[in-house]
């Protein structure tokens, strides 16, 4: 004899986790400058923190993250290797499908 209990789940939040340690040699930063290397790796960083920031705030269009970049146009930033790198990126996260990659 089971008692029927007045309990309701009314909504299930997961907890997302991110993690992006892309370097600036993998963005395709202008890193054979020397006199850039710090500003690339600085870049890098950004553009890394960035990505975690928007996909733990749900955004899924790749022209959101694609602002990341403009800020480091300098450095070959918004160049076709560093946003295909990107669109890699979003692919594994799963935030773009499988068309929207380079």
């Amino acid at each position: 004899m089971s008692k029927e209990y007045d309990v309701k789940l009314i909504s299930r939040k997961a907890r997302w986790e991110v993690e992006v340690n892309l370097t600036a040699e993998d963005w395709q930063l202008y890193t054979s400058e020397p006199e850039l290397a710090q500003a690339c790796d600085a870049a890098a960083q950004a553009i890394n923190a960035g990505i975690r920031a928007l996909a733990l705030s749900g955004a899924c269009k790749f022209a959101a993250y694609r602002q990341l970049l403009k800020p480091f146009m300098w450095l070959g930033a918004c160049d076709t290797e560093p946003e295909c790198v990107l669109a890699e990126v979003l692919y594994t996260l799963g935030i773009i499908p499988e068309n929207e990659r380079c």
